[in-house]
């Protein structure tokens, strides 16, 4: 946050972009965007702090609470439904003992719409890691490399 000077001097674009590259300087050294964060980040760029919750929350890559080590994200869109997405999940669910929208300090588990590999559904996202014309049994050796498992 130090360098939000130099970001101002060296940055041509909208002030909104100035934004989003401090929010991804909080979301890359804290792993989430706490309101303590967005309070200093206000401060700072002398906007308030529902224009910055604003402007995170228009992105899906900004989180407002701390992630598990592990997150799988499960594409959901309609190409990945028609490929047995919907029954890998069932499958995940079980595996993991964990449904859908929970999670705890280890893994949690979310749907997704469109992780941009429709050619090779169905997906699933672990942290930054994309895995692609998933099984049931690829899935199981995926969350056990994983040490999801």
């Amino acid at each position: 946050m130090n360098n939000i000077k130099n970001k101002k001097k060296s940055s041509n674009g909208s002030k909104k972009k100035l934004i989003i590259e401090h929010l991804h300087d909080i979301q890359a050294k804290h792993g989430f965007i706490s309101e303590k964060e967005l309070k200093k980040l206000s401060f700072q760029t002398k906007k308030s702090v529902a224009e910055l919750y604003e402007a995170a929350s228009s992105y899906a890559y900004f989180s407002f609470e701390k992630k598990p080590e592990k997150l799988i994200k499960i594409c959901d869109s309609p190409v990945c439904h028609l490929k047995g997405s919907e029954n890998l999940l069932k499958h995940i669910e079980k595996l993991i003992g964990i449904k859908v929208g929970n999670k705890n300090s280890k893994v949690g588990l979310e749907t997704t719409q469109c992780l941009g590999l429709c050619d090779q559904a169905p997906v699933i996202q672990i942290n930054d890691k994309f895995y692609t014309k998933l099984t049931k049994d690829k899935i199981a050796q995926i969350l056990k490399k994983q040490k999801i498992l």
